[in-house]
């Protein structure tokens, strides 16, 4: 089982559900592993930013975001964790930007 260094790790809060120890990034960080073990993670990516509207009409919606779930062995080491944004909306006429 790994073991996280909770007060060395950056940019996460960390909290119990059930038995799992989750750490939760909003922005970025480092999750500092100090003894090796299989961590499960879950990301969730933004959604790409909605066109704005023009004379009157809506602009289009936004791409859907995404998530990926998996498992990896960790060994004792500082991971970094980037946090990138939802995509921003588009100015009149222009497209949105894609998500992070």
């Amino acid at each position: 089982m790994p073991v996280i260094n909770e007060g060395a790790s950056t940019g996460a809060s960390f909290s119990t559900t059930g038995s799992y120890r989750v750490a939760t990034f909003t922005g970025n960080g480092t999750l500092v592993v100090t003894t090796g073990g299989t961590i499960e993670y879950l990301q969730v990516a933004g959604g790409g930013g909605g066109a704005a509207g023009n004379f009157g009409f809506g602009g289009g919606g936004g791409g859907a975001g995404g998530f990926d779930d998996g498992t990896f062995t960790s060994t004792a080491s500082t991971y970094t964790v980037t946090v990138g944004a939802g995509g921003a909306s588009g100015a009149a006429d222009d497209p949105g930007s894609d998500g992070g």
